[in-house]
């Protein structure tokens, strides 16, 4: 296991003194050019450095390992989302994914909520396991949901659309304020998800998203 360590040197002064010699005649003390006695002479070790981390690839890493993690980049919604039309819809979509990635690599792990529809009972989920790990002071070292393919998206109402997407869900990889792995899990792998977006005002909410069929 590989943990973060700061290296402390410690610097020991060695002094040695000179001294008169016994039984005999006593001779002078050695003196510099200045005529100042020369009464130590120290030695001192480097000044106290910080070790370098070792970074183990994420694919990689377990607890305790040490990973070099990307400052995640709020997202901002496109233009194409103005428009209540298919293009928008595919657009809202893409940009829900984005947000539900950035919610647990953040300190915003209400994001979601906000973004979502009052009813959207898995933006509620979502941001209190968000929120738990923010407080421990921990958050996800990279997005867990990766967006593979939007197969289709189709109008449920005027201002209502369903989307089938494919995803990929990551490794769950959690570290703390060092970027020490605390806590590692295997990713469900590939899977077919719905979302369901509602328009309204010329704003897009996550009304709700889960596994197909369920």
């Amino acid at each position: 296991m590989r943990v973060r360590v700061v290296g402390v040197v410690c610097a020991v002064a060695v002094i040695l003194s000179g001294c008169a010699g016994s039984g005999g005649e006593g001779k002078p003390p050695l003196t510099n050019a200045t005529g100042s006695a020369v009464e130590s002479n120290a030695v001192v070790m480097d000044e106290p450095t910080e070790s370098v981390p070792v970074y183990v690839p994420l694919d990689q890493a377990e607890v305790g390992d040490v990973v070099q993690v990307e400052v995640p980049v709020k997202p901002e919604p496109s233009a194409a989302m103005a428009v209540n039309d298919e293009a928008g819809a595919r657009a809202a979509v893409r940009y829900f994914y984005d947000v539900i990635n950035y919610t647990v690599r953040s300190p915003e792990p209400d994001l979601v909520v906000r973004e979502g529809s009052s009813d959207c009972n898995y933006c509620k989920q979502f941001s209190e396991v968000a929120g738990s790990i923010a407080q421990r002071g921990q958050r996800a070292a990279e997005d867990g949901q990766v967006l593979k393919e939007i197969e289709a998206v189709r109008r449920l109402s005027e201002n209502s659309w369903i989307a089938s997407t494919v995803s990929n869900y990551t490794n769950a990889v959690i570290v703390n304020q060092a970027d020490e792995v605390v806590l590692r899990e295997d990713g469900l792998g590939v899977m077919e998800d719905q979302m369901i977006l509602d328009f309204d005002s010329g704003q897009w909410t996550l009304a709700a998203f889960g596994e197909r069929g369920l």
